[in-house]
C-alpha cells in the first residue's frame, strides 16, 4: 500500500487531516510507504485533483481554461514554474495555492532540521542516524503549512539568505530550511545578478556545496516565482542562466468577464462587523456589479497610471468601501448596514487620489471618474430594471416631489421623503425586496436604484454635489 499521497476527510489528495503518531522508518516500511519528491509527491496529488474533476488551486475565478492548465502541464513536467502577470492579476495568490497539492501530513527523520525524508536521508547526519538505528529510526511528521514559505526578493537579498553560511546541514538559508518544500520567490528580476546566478545554479544541480569537506548536500525542493510582465520581457533584468532554469512559464491576466469580475469581489472582498455592536454590512447584488463595471472601466482607460488602475484590489477596495459607509451610516442613524446607491460617491475621492493620472490635473481626473461611475451605473439599471415599472417612483417626482439623498441620510428619512407611493410594495417586489416595512435599508436603496434607472432612461434630473445626490423631475433642474 502506498501511503504517500492518500486522501483526507473529505475525499481530497493529501492524506488524513489528524496528525499521525510518532513513528518508526521500520513501521513506514510496513506500511507500503514509499519516497517521493516534493515534486512528484505534488504531481501525484494534480493527478487525484484532477481525476475527480477539483480545481487544481481553489478560489480562482477566471483561470480555469486559460492560467490553470498552463501551470497543470509545468507541474506535470516537474518544472520550477515563474508566473508572469501585471500587478493585482493574483499571481501570488495563485503559486500560495500549491499548497493544497503537498501532502498534509509528510514523514520526517526525526531531530532532522532539513526534514529530511526516512527513506531519503540527505545529510550524513541522517545517514549515520539510520546506520545505528535502523528500522528503530524514529520518525515525525510535518504539516504542510510549514512546507510552503514565500521570499519577497530586494536587491539587498544576499546568497547567504538563500543558501545559507558554510553548513547548510544546520538549515541555514531559505533553500535548505525549506528542503521538501515549496520556496515562493515574488519579484524574481529583483535579486542582485550574484545572487541569481547562484540561485541558478542550484536549480540546476540540486546540491549545495558543505564548504568543511567539499561534500555535497542533495536539496529536494520546488522553486516557484512571479514577476511583472514588462520587467521579465526587460533585458538585463533577469540574467540568461535563470531565466532558462524556470522552464515552466506562466501567464496570468485580468478576470476576462463581468461575471468574473463580480465573482472575484465577492470572495475576496473583507466585509464584516468593526466590532461586536455593530452588523456585519451587507452589499445588494446591483451594487457589487456597479462596482464591477467602474473596476473594469478604469481598467480600460488609458489615462490612469496602469500600474494602480489596473489592479484588481482597486475594484474589491471600492466594495469594501461601500460597506464601511454602509457601517458609519448605521451608527449614525441606528438602522441595520445596508449599502445604498448614495453609497457609491464616496469611492470618487479615494480613487482620485490613489490613481492619479500622471498629468496631474485632480479636477479632470475626478470629473472622468465621475463620468466613468455614472456610466457603470447606468448600465447595470439597463441590464437589471428592463422589466420594472418605475413609474412608481417616477410619478412622484413628476408630481413635483424632490429627493435629496447621500451616504449620512438614513433609510426612513429618504422613504418619508418621497412620501406616500402607490403600489409601492409592488415596485419593491419586483427589485428584490419582499418587506420594506421590516428591511428599509433594503428599501430605501431599491427607491435610489429606481431613481438612477429614471435618469438613465432621461426621466428625471440627477444632480451631485459632493457626495449629496438631488433628484428632481427635469422641469426642475436648476430650482433651487
Amino acid at each position: 500500500m502506498d501511503m504517500s499521497g492518500g486522501f483526507d476527510e473529505y475525499g481530497m489528495p493529501g492524506g488524513p487531516e489528524a496528525a499521525p503518531g510518532r513513528t518508526t522508518l521500520g513501521a513506514l516500511r510496513g506500511a507500503g510507504y514509499r519516497y517521493h519528491s516534493v515534486r512528484t509527491e505534488i504531481r501525484h496529488n494534480l493527478v487525484a485533483r484532477l481525476s475527480m474533476g477539483r480545481p487544481t488551486v481553489p478560489d480562482l475565478i477566471g483561470f480555469e481554461a486559460t492560467v490553470l492548465p498552463e501551470l497543470e502541464r509545468s507541474l506535470f513536467a516537474l518544472h520550477d514554474v515563474i508566473v508572469i502577470g501585471d500587478r493585482g492579476q493574483g499571481k501570488s495568490t495563485l503559486l500560495r495555492g500549491l499548497r493544497e497539492l503537498l501532502d498534509v501530513w509528510a514523514p520526517v527523520i526525526e531531530g532532522s532540521v532539513l526534514h529530511e525524508h526516512p527513506m531519503n536521508p540527505q545529510s550524513r547526519w541522517a545517514e549515520a542516524l539510520i546506520a545505528e538505528h535502523g528500522d528503530d529510526t524514529p520518525v515525525d511528521w510535518v504539516h504542510r503549512d510549514t512546507r510552503l514559505a514565500e521570499l519577497r526578493a530586494t536587491a539587498a537579498t544576499t546568497v547567504t539568505d538563500l543558501l545559507g553560511d558554510h553548513d547548510p546541514a544546520a538549515g541555514h538559508g531559505l533553500l535548505p530550511a525549506m528542503n521538501r518544500g515549496v520556496i515562493i520567490i515574488d519579484d524574481l528580476g529583483a535579486l542582485a545578478p550574484r545572487v541569481q546566478s547562484a540561485l541558478a545554479g542550484i536549480l540546476s544541480g540540486r546540491e549545495l556545496t558543505v564548504a568543511e569537506d567539499a561534500s555535497r548536500l542533495p536539496l529536494d525542493v520546488l522553486v516557484v516565482a512571479s514577476m511583472g510582465r514588462d520587467d521579465y520581457q526587460e533585458d538585463g533584468r533577469l540574467i540568461a542562466a535563470l531565466r532558462d532554469r524556470f522552464a515552466g512559464t506562466v501567464t496570468t491576466h485580468y478576470p476576462p468577464t463581468l461575471e468574473d469580475e463580480i465573482e472575484v469581489l465577492r470572495r475576496r472582498s473583507v466585509i464584516g462587523p468593526l466590532d461586536s455592536n455593530l452588523f456585519i454590512p451587507r452589499i445588494p447584488d446591483y451594487l457589487v456589479e456597479i462596482v464591477a463595471r467602474f473596476a473594469r472601466a478604469v481598467r480600460d482607460t488609458t489615462t490612469f497610471d496602469p500600474e494602480h488602475a489596473g489592479s484588481v484590489r482597486f475594484g474589491i477596495a471600492a466594495l469594501e468601501l461601500l460597506g464601511g459607509s454602509a457601517a458609519r451610516r448605521a451608527s449614525l442613524c441606528q438602522e441595520d448596514a445596508i449599502a445604498r446607491p448614495s453609497d457609491l460617491a464616496t469611492l470618487l475621492t479615494g480613487a482620485n487620489l490613489r490613481l492619479h493620472a500622471p498629468d496631474g490635473d485632480l479636477e479632470q481626473e475626478r470629473s472622468l471618474l465621475e463620468e466613468l461611475l455614472d456610466d457603470a451605473i447606468a448600465q447595470t439599471c439597463r441590464s437589471r430594471l428592463t422589466d420594472a415599472d418605475l413609474t412608481i417612483v417616477g410619478a412622484r417626482i413628476d408630481a413635483g416631489v424632490t429627493v435629496e439623498s447621500g451616504p449620512d441620510t438614513g433609510s426612513r428619512d429618504l422613504l418619508d421623503q418621497l412620501g406616500t407611493v402607490p403600489r409601492f410594495s409592488h415596485l419593491l417586489k419586483q427589485l428584490g425586496v419582499n418587506d420594506g416595512a421590516e428591511t428599509p435599508g433594503l428599501a430605501a436603496g431599491a427607491v435610489e436604484f429606481a431613481l438612477e434607472g429614471l435618469a438613465a432612461r432621461h426621466q428625471l434630473v440627477r444632480q451631485r454635489t459632493g457626495t449629496m445626490n438631488d433628484y428632481r423631475a427635469a422641469s426642475q433642474a436648476g430650482t433651487p
